[in-house]
């Protein structure tokens, strides 16, 4: 499971942070664009190839140093243009920490998931604690005002429909 998680899971993931969906839960369309900007950032590895170009620079060199110029200079005018997509695109800084620090991101993502499914436990136990006062306090109830009991069921019921 590379990259692609589950409606679920990302779910999950929008339920644990207090980020907006649209950081976790991307459309086709955009993680193409998320694609194209990795394949575009590679392109400019040209930057790299300019430095060992110029540490041995001589008269044969002006050629292809000449080429690599122009492919960056490209290479950045088409990540200029694709920067519209991604204006709206938000990263977690904690992300961005354990980038910085060179680790794996998909190790961050796991912990994250981790940590939602220890909080959707959490939170499960806690539906399921309301719904059983729920039923007891509708028993209460049902025994010291029946009436007012079952017209509170009935009203229940319609809205339920």
């Amino acid at each position: 499971m590379c990259c692609a998680y589950s409606d679920l899971a990302k779910a999950a993931l929008y339920a644990q942070t207090d980020l907006p969906r649209h950081v976790w839960y991307h459309s086709r369309r955009e993680m193409e664009g998320l694609v194209d900007l990795s394949v575009k950032s590679k392109k400019n590895e040209n930057a790299r190839h300019l430095g060992v170009i110029a540490t041995d620079f001589g008269a044969r060199s002006q050629e292809p140093f000449n080429q690599k110029i122009h492919t960056l200079m490209s290479g950045l005018q088409e990540l200029d243009q694709m920067r519209s997509q991604f204006m709206d695109v938000k990263v977690p800084l904690e992300l961005l920490d354990v980038l910085d620090q060179g680790k794996n991101p998909q190790l961050y993502t796991k912990e994250v998931l981790e940590r939602t499914l220890l909080k959707n436990k959490e939170v499960n136990g806690k539906v399921e604690t309301y719904k059983k006062f729920h039923a007891a306090l509708l028993k209460e109830l049902g025994e010291e005002m029946p009436e007012d009991t079952m017209t509170y069921r009935n009203i229940r019921d319609i809205m339920d429909k």
